[in-house]
């Protein structure tokens, strides 16, 4: 994201800028140089800092950097602090980019952020998702993983109002882009509703 008042409006724009890609080692991190790279975009071209979210917010609100990454659920309260203290603007990611990380990441999924989520969003944002996974320990039962994987997609939308979280549940695309093996609990609840997984 970028304040509104940058001239900033593409990836490509960030040649020569400062900008935040995630605390050091982070998910954000990698997603960040992921996505800088696909896009064409190295060290070289690009003045990366490690910060957190908290710390890019703050420098980005005081013009100190000119960018910040982000890998969070929608409605990250920091981001939603932001876009109230001042304007900001979430950049989409080019079609092309995408399909070259999802073809080189299959854990990257696109994902549409709704107009009017943060304050002064009027259109919505066209970006990457990176799914969540829930693992399970190999002494954990069958039976008990199964029905946590069951209880987890009944449940999905009480547990997203009682959270805040968007967690987004849908049987039909929870498989998609996982690329360890699945317990044989939660494999054998899938098979159930027709989705075949790996187990090994």
């Amino acid at each position: 994201m970028v304040r509104n008042d940058s001239d900033i409006q593409t990836l490509d724009d960030l040649q020569g800028r400062k900008v935040s890609i995630g605390a050091a080692e982070s998910g954000t991190e990698r997603n960040a140089k992921e996505i800088l790279s696909f896009s064409g975009l190295n060290d070289q071209l690009v003045e990366t800092v490690n910060l957190d979210y908290t710390k890019a917010a703050s420098m980005l609100a005081s013009g100190k950097i000119d960018a910040f990454f982000c890998t969070a659920g929608i409605r990250t309260t920091v981001i939603d602090e932001l876009s109230k203290e001042c304007k900001i603007r979430l950049l989409s990611i080019d079609e092309k980019c995408m399909k070259k990380l999802q073809k080189a990441y299959p854990f990257y999924v696109k994902y549409t952020i709704p107009a009017n989520t943060y304050s002064g969003q009027s259109t919505q944002v066209e970006t990457l998702g990176v799914k969540s996974i829930l693992l399970a320990s190999d002494n954990l039962s069958d039976e008990t993983v199964k029905e946590i994987t069951r209880l987890l997609f009944k449940h999905g939308k009480d547990m997203q109002y009682a959270t805040s979280l968007n967690l987004n549940l849908d049987e039909k695309t929870a498989t998609h882009g996982v690329t360890i093996p699945f317990h044989p609990g939660a494999a054998s609840y899938y098979r159930d509703k027709g989705i075949t997984v790996t187990t090994k």
